[in-house]
């Protein structure tokens, strides 16, 4: 009995030993919780770091231009430090009016022929035929008296602006206008060929001089001075020989390499730029450059197409029934 107190007595120091050693443990587990808490900050550390490394990618790889900016860099003209003026959708980069006026110009001049007296009301009968194209102008219908194309009256279809000031000043004058006036009558007015005083306030005056600073905004000319011989004239000569040469390039290919006799195959504002260069004759210095063979073929095809009746194709051709009223009062 002695030694088993002995034996108890003996234990309860061990359980004791054990119990510190347990505590001691606590305690140095006590002590490795900074040491927690310090790798729980060196993580934080890290994450911040590593936002800033991300944060440092993500500016490193930003681009050096927006979508917006890109955009209107390819849009932009070097030169004339500016975007088309008709880069809208449908809307040609040239009215027919200016692609006839620089078929006719002299590059280096910068002036058209003293001697073309055609060109005058050839620039107005494109005007008529360019707001046909746009819509806005149409044919009275031919009812139970037929008259022919060119004494047809010309009706206003819609006033909205073209955003071209010659073509809004003729819509103008058509729309202020009652009763309607026939394409021949309107020919003359626009271009001041008539001896009717009444009449001159419809003539569409400096024409020759606006196209050209039409085609200065563009780019396309420059303005300088030139003297001759007494006085000094203010003329526009060419600096974008690309945009001419595209234009000469698309009318000889539409006479040569790509024509077809069939007008319903042919595009419109093609055709309407041919026959008006023919009538307002600034045909010659296009074709010069031609063999002897090419020239040749190209103007039997324009006197083909000049020959053509003008009645009939309106029948057959849908819609672009002021086109052919012009070339009737110019090429008949």
């Amino acid at each position: 009995m002695n030694s088993g107190i002995l034996t108890q007595r003996k234990k309860t120091p061990n359980l004791n030993k054990s119990e510190s050693v347990t505590k001691s443990d606590l305690a140095s587990s006590d002590n490795s919780k900074p040491n927690l808490n310090k790798s729980e900050s060196v993580t934080k550390s890290d994450l911040a770091s590593s936002d800033n490394s991300k944060e440092q990618c993500d500016l490193e790889n930003e681009p050096k231009y927006t979508l917006m900016e890109e955009i209107y860099l390819l849009g932009l003209k070097d030169t004339a430090g500016h975007t088309s003026f008709w880069n809208l959708e449908n809307e040609p980069k040239y009215t027919l009016m200016e692609e006839i006026y620089l078929l006719g110009l002299k590059d280096t001049a910068g002036h058209t022929s003293f001697w073309n007296d055609c060109l005058s009301a050839g620039l107005r009968g494109c005007m008529l035929i360019e707001l046909g194209l746009r819509n806005r102008i149409k044919l009275e219908h031919m009812g139970y008296r037929r008259r022919c194309l060119k004494n047809r009256k010309i009706i206003l279809k819609q006033d909205t602006p073209t955003g071209d000031i010659l073509l809004d000043e003729t819509m103008k004058h058509i729309k202020e206008t009652n009763p309607p006036m026939s394409v021949q009558n309107w020919v003359e007015y626009l271009s001041g060929d008539s001896w009717n005083p009444f009449k001159m306030k419809y003539q569409i005056r400096n024409a020759r001089e606006r196209l050209a600073k039409n085609l200065v905004e563009k780019g396309v000319l420059t303005t300088t001075k030139q003297n001759y011989l007494f006085f000094d004239m203010t003329v526009h000569p060419l600096i974008d020989k690309i945009s001419k040469g595209e234009l000469v390039t698309k009318l000889r290919d539409s006479l040569l390499t790509k024509w077809t006799s069939d007008t319903k195959l042919m595009d419109k504002r093609t055709l309407a730029m041919m026959m008006m260069a023919q009538a307002s004759d600034v045909l010659e210095n296009i074709l010069d450059d031609l063999n002897d063979q090419e020239y040749e073929m190209a103007t039997n095809r324009l006197l083909q197409l000049t020959k053509l009746d003008f009645e009939q194709q309106l029948t057959d051709v849908d819609g672009h029934d002021v086109m052919w009223a012009v070339f009737s009062v110019f090429l008949k």
